[in-house]
């Protein structure tokens, strides 16, 4: 804590935190049968979890349902898949346009199918929302 007043010095104390949660990432490279596992053996109960699952196919939402519910603590989860691996793409996800990533997701769900620009519009359109200027980084494509 720093106690502040005019024309004067800074005072700091240190408080120690009594209460909260702490924030634990899960990397489950054994997919959900690992974090399953850790669940029954009740690991981090207290801790907010963000979760990486490696899986070969995506979710189902029941899937995803079921496993919020084993926890209340779990946050995010983030499926990696292995071509995402294999490809760097986990680095790269960041660097590249909310439309590719979209059109990335897209290809994965479908097993490759190609989505319409409609489709992207509508996307950029939910996106812009709460990022303005998203929307021209596809227009310039």
């Amino acid at each position: 804590m720093v106690d502040l007043a005019p024309g004067g010095a800074a005072q700091v104390e240190e408080v120690l935190l009594t209460s909260g949660r702490p924030l634990v990432r899960w990397q489950a490279r054994g997919g959900l049968a690992e974090v399953y596992r850790w669940l029954d053996e009740g690991r981090d109960p207290q801790a907010f979890i963000d979760m990486e699952v490696w899986l070969d196919e995506a979710m189902s939402l029941k899937e995803i349902q079921q496993l919020r519910k084993s926890h209340e603590g779990i946050i995010h989860i983030r499926p990696v898949y292995p071509e995402m691996a294999a490809a760097g793409l986990l680095e790269q996800r960041s660097e590249l346009p909310v439309h590719e990533l979209f059109r990335k997701f897209y290809q994965r769900q479908t097993g490759g199918a190609q989505p319409e620009d409609s489709l992207v519009q509508l996307f950029l359109e939910l996106v812009d929302e709460d990022e303005p200027g998203v929307r021209e980084e596809v227009e310039e494509r």
